[in-house]
């Protein structure tokens, strides 16, 4: 019986050094998400220049979040299959077609990670 318990605990202990093994990754600091929204043919921004989207603060649920990351227009990111973009509040670089890691949400703006997987 003590073997089997002993057993069970070293299962659980391992599996959360596994867990947050992440947490050694580089990480990033993620400024604010946002939504894309397209606009009606012929918008114009302020100076009279012609757009077609914009984009509006939007907000995630806490949690940790396996994601992919990829490229979009000027220094925003999207988190692939979804429809929610990100900026970091630092230079973040080329994320390409998928970068993939694990993304933090903590109950702030401040409380926000993207850990990158190596």
């Amino acid at each position: 019986m003590r073997k089997i318990l002993f057993l069970f605990l070293m299962a659980i202990a391992c599996q959360s050094l596994v867990a947050q093994e992440y947490l050694n990754w580089s990480s990033y600091q993620v400024e604010e998400f946002y939504v894309k929204k397209e606009l009606p043919a012929n918008s114009l921004n302020e100076n009279g220049q012609r757009i077609r989207f914009v984009y509006l603060t939007t907000s995630l649920d806490a949690g940790t979040y396996n994601v992919q990351l990829t490229d979009d227009t000027g220094d925003f990111y999207r988190i692939k299959d979804t429809d929610i973009y990100m900026k970091f509040r630092a230079y973040f670089g080329y994320a390409g077609y998928g970068k993939e890691g694990i993304l933090k949400v903590g109950y702030s703006t401040y409380d926000i990670k993207f850990y990158k997987k190596p």
